[in-house]
């Protein structure tokens, strides 16, 4: 099993603190709801491509951590990280 900090989650999360946001200003600059940041930070759901684009695309996110937001939910779609819920 990987290591928790190499979940998508906790790498989104480190993406927020860095900026010094609480969940509910990541959330509306993402254009998503409180509820579905949560998720993704908590590594209980994962975004589709066509949402890690939009992620990247709203937090003018570099191309570096596109592709590596894009690896983690591909590796945790393979083998999900502790926590993550099976169904999504």
């Amino acid at each position: 099993m990987r290591r928790q900090e190499e979940c998508f989650g906790k790498y989104l999360r480190s993406i927020r603190m860095l900026r010094g946001l609480k969940v509910d200003d990541m959330a509306a600059q993402a254009g998503v709801s409180e509820v579905q940041w949560d998720l993704w930070e908590s590594s209980s759901q994962l975004p589709c491509a066509r949402e890690i684009d939009e992620l990247v695309r709203r937090l003018d996110l570099s191309p570096y951590k596109h592709e590596r937001m894009a690896y983690l939910v591909e590796i945790a779609r393979a083998q999900p990280c502790p926590g993550l819920k099976s169904g999504f």
